[in-house]
C-alpha cells in the first residue's frame, strides 16, 4: 500500500501495547462467531453443509450441538458457549509497524510497490528475562527482518491493506526466533556434557546445559503453536481493528511467483498450505482487487506458467 495510506491506518490504531491471550484452536470460535454474526451461518444444518463442517466435530462445538433438539436450531447461542482453557501461562503483546519500500520492494518481498503493515507477536518481559538469565541478549531483534524495537519479537505477519475495496492480503507469516532456538538447541545438546564449555548460541557465548534447561521448555511449548497464534492474532486484528472481513493469503507457488522468490529463499510450504487450510481458507483463482491495478504484478501473473491461485477467507 502507499505510504500515506499506511500512515493513516497506523495513526488510527491504539497506541501502546495490546495484550493477546492465546488459546489453542482459538481460530475456530473466532471465525464461527464472525460467520454467525454476519448471517452466513444461522442453523446447525447450515454449519454441517458448509465449508466449515469439519469444525462440527471439534469438542467445543460438538458439545453444543449435542444439546440442541434438531438441525434447525439456531447457532446464535454457540457464540457464548465457545469457551476453553488457555494453554500458555503468559500473554503475547501485539504491536504494529511498517515494512517495505517504493524502490526496493523486491528485496523487501512485497508483492507490489509500497509498504506493508506489520503485526508483531511479541514476548512479555518475563520471557525476555528468562533468556537474559542464561546469557541471551537482544532476543528477537533481527535487523534485516521486521521486529519490535523494544520487545522480543516471536513472529510477525505482513499485510497489504486495500481500504477502498475492503480487502487484506497476508503477504507473509514468519518467525526467525523459533528457527534460531531450534538450531541452538541442537548445538547445545552436542556440548551439554562439557561443564566448563561455552558455545555460541543465538549470537551469544552461553553454557549449553543452562540454555537447554531454561529455553527448551519454552521452545517445546511454542514451536507447534506459534504460527497458529500469529494467524489468529492477525485475523483478530483484521476483523476488530480494521473492520475488514475479506482476507487473502498467498499460496506457496503463487507467493514465490509474485514476490519473485528464488527456490532457496522460499518459505516453509506448510505455512502456505496446511496453516490457511486449518483456518478455513478456501482456494480461489480470483485474486485481490488491489493487484489488478498494478501493471508489474499483472505482467508477473501473465508471465508465469499454470493458473495462479490464492487462499481466501470471506466472512
Amino acid at each position: 500500500m502507499k505510504t500515506d495510506e499506511l500512515n493513516e491506518i497506523l495513526a488510527c490504531l491504539p497506541h501502546g501495547r495490546t495484550l493477546f491471550h492465546y488459546q489453542k484452536d482459538q481460530h475456530i470460535p473466532l471465525v464461527l462467531k464472525t460467520l454467525i454474526r454476519h448471517g452466513q451461518l444461522q442453523t446447525i444444518a447450515d454449519l454441517k453443509q458448509s465449508h466449515y463442517a469439519k469444525w462440527a466435530g471439534h469438542p467445543w462445538v460438538n458439545q453444543f450441538l449435542a444439546q440442541q433438539p434438531n438441525s434447525k436450531a439456531t447457532l446464535l447461542p454457540l457464540m457464548d458457549s465457545l469457551l476453553h482453557t488457555e494453554t500458555l501461562d503468559f500473554p503475547f503483546i501485539l504491536t504494529a509497524g511498517r515494512w517495505g519500500s517504493e524502490r526496493q520492494y523486491h528485496w523487501c518481498q512485497t508483492t507490489r510497490r509500497g509498504e506493508n503493515l506489520v503485526l508483531h507477536l511479541n514476548l512479555p518481559h518475563s520471557v525476555k528475562m528468562a533468556f537474559e538469565q542464561v546469557g541471551v541478549e537482544d532476543v528477537g531483534q533481527y535487523g534485516f527482518h521486521p521486529h519490535d524495537t523494544v520487545r522480543p519479537t516471536l513472529a510477525w505477519a505482513r499485510l497489504d491493506i486495500d481500504l477502498e475495496h475492503g480487502q487484506v492480503l497476508i503477504e507473509e507469516i514468519q518467525s526467525d526466533l523459533i528457527r534460531d532456538i531450534a538450531s541452538s538447541i541442537q548445538r547445545a545438546a552436542r556440548f551439554q556434557d562439557y561443564a566448563d564449555r561455552r558455545v555460541w548460541l543465538m549470537g551469544n557465548r552461553i553454557h549449553p546445559g543452562q540454555f537447554l534447561v531454561a529455553i527448551k521448555p519454552f521452545y517445546d511449548a511454542l514451536y507447534r503453536l506459534w504460527s497458529e497464534a500469529m494467524l489468529t492474532a492477525t485475523l483478530h486484528f483484521i476483523f476488530d481493528e480494521l473492520g475488514i472481513y475479506d482476507v487473502y493469503y498467498h499460496t506457496w507457488e503463487g507467493g514465490k511467483r509474485l514476490k519473485k522468490l528464488h527456490k532457496y529463499g522460499a518459505p516453509p510450504r506448510s505455512l502456505y498450505s496446511q496453516l490457511p487450510e486449518r483456518f478455513g481458507f478456501a482456494t480461489t483463482n480470483i485474486g485481490p482487487v488491489m493487484l489488478e491495478h498494478d501493471p508489474q504484478v499483472t505482467r508477473r501473473i501473465k508471465a508465469g506458467e499454470g493458473d495462479l491461485r490464492w487462499y481466501r477467507l470471506n466472512v
